[in-house]
């Protein structure tokens, strides 16, 4: 699952009271509806990997009509 332009509202840190003392860095983002629904169902069946990029250093993942 790829959500581009998620902007990342918060980070708690490993084993913090609101990430639920956990042994993993929880993200907090923004995105759209149809973002949340893909990340809750890849969430429910898999382990996340988060990889952070600026906007400059982002590739380009429009999609172009036709292909």
């Amino acid at each position: 699952t790829v959500v581009p332009g998620a902007e990342v509202l918060s980070v708690l840190p490993a084993g913090s009271a609101e990430a639920g003392e956990q042994s993993t860095v929880t993200l907090i983002v923004l995105v759209g509806p149809e973002s949340a629904e893909a990340l809750a169902f890849a969430r429910t069946f898999a382990d996340l990997s988060v990889a952070l990029v600026s906007p400059e250093d982002a590739p380009d993942l429009t999609v172009e009509e036709g292909r």
